[in-house]
């Protein structure tokens, strides 16, 4: 009753349900950075003509069959209404030629809320007017929030925006991009704190979270890039970025009005107005061995005096979770669950992973007859140890016959080398002694290796507290990756990632004979084709979490155990529903078996 109530209510034909995807575009692509055409059907580009000249203004999105919801600081004063032009189906800014899915809407009528309130951003909504929407594949509605609930109950959610946003060079993307951000609590925005209220919130990933990155050049070169366009109002930049280790940092290009101090561990950069929307660097470190990544290390990051980032609030954000401190073969510190700053959140959810994007993902292969075969997946929760499900695991397999490849992004590694991969040789492989197949009890198993170099590329998870409960987990969306079969029943040739939602036990009865107090059940249920499958197996189920320090901490909280109906046997059933093995309920189990609690070898 209640979907056929919102959609009626939307003026969405019987054919297209807002909020849906069509197939062909299916979930899985859902979070590319690179978005195509029909990937959010709902999103429209929104143009204004001034002269003989078309200028792209702002998005919008679909909610009716004749309706586009945007901003209302987007309608500019004294622009006709015939003067505006609304494309759909549109995945670039360039509409001189005429794309197959590109949808022209002519524009009725402009309604601007009537309470908005441009510096104080109160209702700042908009609603365009258009002649009927022909829905397809590519141009479909959006579902509108319902009234109830309270605007609390956001806070931490991880949300979509879509657009065509100005890059790095102060110039609009060309072609459609995706990123996700978290919704944050009021006193996170403190900047902002005059515009929130009950009709508005805040959001983003914060200030740290691609403010300062590097970029490799080659064995010990890095590129520095400082994105001073994330602070759009400042006026004069006294920045200063402490290192870990000695550096030798030199200008890229020489700048009159920046300047720029440093010694072996220090950088001090000072300019005023006009303040370049992006600055870049030379970083040299020591490093003279490729298979050993010396990444720059940050200790303090402070800009016009205000911290940014350094050491006590990062460990002081991450100790309330069991986070361990440790530090690489090269001194450089790794903290667990945290993705290098070159793999940055922004495309933490693109379907194809390059390496890093998941750097404690391994790849479990067994060797037959001479020949490899991939079998799991796995996590690296320590220096020494990979979290894997007992199943993944074959009876008769010798120990030496087992082998587990790091920062991988291609499951065929024969004949294929590549610098970010580590192949870790087994040393042991203990399964949990509570195991039982037919029920999916304690369906883990510690896979132990020789010590694994942390890299920008390999890094370990962090492992969810056993103080939880499970029940919370239900409605939490959470990313599953791995090389799982694809709709030929073959192995995907590259890393994938897929985002499902875990269910109430109520809602999995199929697989209700296995869900206990040590298993829960995830997944995005049979209407869609973007559920876990064979091959995704042993693959942990993690969870992202904004930390005080505006970062974003990746915890594992389930590994893959069964897919499908229980009648159904091996073989996973795309459409339906997986259990996964409560990692929180066996947190001692593993601790005990990772080596993770000794001070030699931590997971941070």
């Amino acid at each position: 009753m209640k979907r056929k109530q919102s959609i009626e209510s939307l003026d969405v034909t019987k054919s297209y349900n807002c909020g849906r995807k069509s197939i062909y575009h299916a979930e899985h692509l859902s979070l590319r950075t690179e978005a195509k055409a029909g990937d959010w059907p709902w999103h429209v580009a929104i143009f204004y003509k001034k002269g003989s000249e078309v200028i792209y203004q702002c998005g919008g999105s679909i909610v009716s069959s004749t309706a586009i919801l945007t901003a209302a600081h987007c309608i500019v004063a004294g622009i006709p209404e015939k003067d505006y032009i609304v494309v759909a189906g549109i995945g670039s800014t360039n509409i001189t030629h005429r794309d197959l899915d590109m949808l022209k809407l002519s524009v009725r009528k402009i309604v601007i809320h009537p309470k908005y309130k441009e510096m104080y951003s109160t209702a700042d909504l908009a609603i365009i007017k258009v002649k009927t929407i022909a829905f397809t594949v590519h141009v479909q509605p959006v579902c509108i929030w319902g009234p109830g609930g309270n605007r609390k109950d956001l806070f931490g959610t991880e949300a979509v925006i879509v657009g065509f946003g100005e890059n790095e060079h102060g110039t609009l993307n060309k072609d459609l991009r995706a990123i996700n951000i978290m919704v944050q609590e009021d006193r996170t925005c403190g900047s902002l704190k005059e515009l929130l209220g009950k009709y508005t919130f805040c959001a983003g990933n914060g200030p740290d979270s691609t403010f300062v990155n590097f970029e490799r050049v080659n064995v010990s070169k890095w590129t520095g890039n400082i994105y001073f366009a994330l602070y759009p109002n400042l006026k004069e930049v006294l920045l200063k970025i402490h290192f870990g280790k000695d550096v030798t940092i030199t200008p890229t290009f020489n700048n009159r009005s920046i300047s720029l101090k440093s010694d072996k561990r220090t950088l001090e950069l000072h300019t005023k107005r006009p303040i370049p929307k992006l600055y870049t660097f030379n970083v040299f470190t020591n490093s003279r061995n490729a298979s050993q990544i010396d990444v720059p290390e940050v200790h303090n990051l402070t800009l016009n005096n205000e911290i940014l980032c350094n050491s006590i609030k990062r460990n002081q954000s991450l100790q309330s979770l069991n986070i361990t401190k440790g530090s690489n073969d090269n001194g450089n510190a790794y903290t667990c669950g945290r993705r290098s700053i070159k793999h940055a959140e922004i495309v933490s959810l693109r379907t194809e992973a390059k390496a890093g994007d998941w750097p404690w993902h391994v790849a479990v292969y067994v060797k037959l007859n001479g020949t490899v075969f991939y079998q799991c997946g796995g996590s690296i929760v320590s220096r020494n140890a990979v979290l894997t499900a007992a199943h993944c695991i074959v009876a008769g397999i010798p120990i030496e016959d087992y082998l587990v490849v790091a920062g991988i992004s291609r499951v065929n590694i024969t004949g294929y080398e590549y610098y970010t991969m580590q192949n870790l040789t087994v040393q042991d492989i203990i399964v949990h002694k509570k195991y039982k197949p037919m029920r999916s009890t304690a369906d883990l198993a510690i896979i132990k290796v020789n010590t694994i170099q942390f890299t920008d590329y390999v890094r370990p998870v962090c492992i969810w507290p056993s103080y939880t409960n499970r029940t919370d987990l239900f409605g939490i969306e959470a990313t599953i990756v791995g090389f799982g079969k694809n709709e030929r029943k073959i192995l995907n040739s590259y890393l994938r990632a897929i985002q499902i939602t875990v269910q109430r036990d109520t809602v999995c009865t199929s697989l209700s004979k296995l869900l206990n107090n040590y298993t829960f059940c995830a997944g995005n249920g049979p209407n869609t084709i973007t559920n876990v499958s064979n091959g995704d197996s042993g693959g942990g189920l993690v969870v992202r979490t904004s930390q005080p320090d505006h970062g974003i901490t990746w915890f594992i909280r389930g590994v893959l155990s069964k897919c499908g109906k229980m009648s159904v046997g091996i073989i996973c059933d795309p459409k339906e529903y997986a259990i996964f093995t409560n990692v929180a309920a066996h947190y001692d189990w593993i601790y005990q078996n990772s080596g993770i609690a000794s001070a030699s070898n931590t997971s941070a």
